[in-house]
């Protein structure tokens, strides 16, 4: 169990823990069920950041609270939506879009794309104002959780690659009904993160059609772009409601 959530810190962000772990498909699908609370913990340190910051700067508290979050995950996820993005737009065929988003290289689509997500995050960051910590804790757990909706709903669009492994891993909901039933206790806290995390899988479940339509299945770089674009999503909704 421990190694499983180690692999998740060792995998899916840059939190150093050192200690060796053991990449097995058992340990992977304790990591991927992690997942969301590993979020939930990455959203909670940049929350902080931005409520120490925001009586002072809240433009500049936003800012480097984006900055933590890129720091703390690597890009990852950013690097799957930059790719994403290059391959979708391309108009290309199926096999096409495939080689786009396998290169390493970033296209003008992938790059516009991660500067307009920079500047509508900080928007969205800066205009939150309370209870910061947990809110954007919050929203970093669902937008993860709806990634785990979609490795588990889609198909695969080429076999091999860490999606493939994921998609292997996640062999039944254990994992989903986990982290359901703590956005549940999530929702004790503050009701609104419930009808966020309902946008946030719907948003899951067009992604899966959209790829589907598009490469015949999905790939390890759109896992990695729903949970940024869900990020946007969950922030969005989430401050929307904020007015109910």
């Amino acid at each position: 169990m421990i190694d499983g959530i180690i692999l998740s810190f060792q995998v899916f962000s840059r939190i150093p823990l050192k200690k060796p772990v053991d990449f097995s498909p058992k340990n992977l699908k304790i990591a991927l069920g992690f997942l969301p609370s590993l979020g939930l913990l990455i959203g909670g340190l940049v929350g902080l950041v931005l409520d120490v910051l925001s009586d002072k700067s809240r433009l500049l508290g936003s800012a480097l609270g984006l900055f933590l979050y890129i720091i703390l995950t690597g890009g990852l996820h950013l690097d799957g939506l930059a790719d994403t993005v290059d391959g979708f737009y391309s108009n290309a065929s199926p096999e096409r879009i495939l080689e786009i988003m396998k290169d390493s290289l970033i296209g003008s689509f992938g790059t516009l794309a991660l500067i307009l997500y920079c500047i509508l995050k900080v928007a969205l960051y800066g205009s939150f104002s309370n209870d910061l910590i947990f809110t954007i804790g919050q929203l970093s757990f669902v937008s993860r959780m709806s990634s785990l909706y979609v490795i588990k709903r889609g198909g695969l669009a080429r076999p091999g690659g860490f999606g493939s492994v994921m998609k292997e891993a996640l062999s039944d909901y254990k994992a989903l009904a986990f982290n359901g039933l703590i956005l549940l206790a999530l929702a004790f806290y503050n009701w609104r993160i419930l009808p966020t995390a309902l946008v946030t899988l719907i948003v899951g479940e067009f992604i899966v059609r959209l790829a589907t339509k598009k490469i015949k299945g999905l790939s390890g770089d759109i896992y990695g772009a729903t949970i940024e674009i869900n990020e946007l999503v969950g922030l969005l909704v989430y401050w929307g409601l904020l007015w109910i």
